[in-house]
Formats: C-alpha cells, structure tokens, sequence
C-alpha cells in the first residue's frame, strides 16, 4: 500500500481494477487512475507498468547486431566502429 502511494506521489501513473469481496484478487481489467481515492477495501492498486527499451545498430544491409540497455550506449558503440549504422529503439508491447 505505502509503496503505491509513494509512487503516486512521486508522478507515477497509478491503476486500478475492483477486487474480489471473496479472492482479494483484481476481477477486472487495471484502468489508470489519476486522482485515487485509496479505497483499499474495494480496489486494489498498482503502479503502472511500463514498456521496456532495448537498442540496437542498423547497418545498411538492413542487419540489426549488438543489444543496448540505453541510447547512449549504442551511441557510444556507434562512434567506434568504422561502418555505418544507425540505432533503432525496440519497445516492449504489453498486452494488459
């Protein structure tokens, strides 16, 4: 509960789906939720998940080759080599 709060109030997007009187379980899908009411009794509450990013090197034959974890880092990579490239971002698609 505290961890969930603590992220809305750092400018997390918060969500959250009803639970089950029953489960405790969430027995709908997560909405967003900007302005919560912290009704724990009925709604349980997350912090919004976030796409992940990974980078990689496009070179002119159209290969992608050496994953980052950051822009910076295929950037960096990039102005060693000799060959030309240019960096792609990969986004991660969640299906909620």
């Amino acid at each position: 509960m505290i961890a969930v709060i603590q992220a809305f109030e750092a400018g997390k997007t918060i969500q959250y789906a009803y639970k089950s009187p029953l489960t405790g379980r969430s027995i709908h899908t997560w909405q967003d939720i900007y302005h919560p009411c912290w009704n724990f009794d009925e709604f349980n509450y997350r912090v919004k998940t976030e796409p992940e990013s990974v980078y990689a090197l496009r070179f002119a034959d159209g290969s992608d080759k050496k994953l980052f974890l950051s822009r910076l880092e295929a950037t960096n990579f990039k102005t060693q080599m000799a060959e030309s490239s240019v960096v792609v971002e990969f986004k991660e698609v969640i299906d909620e």
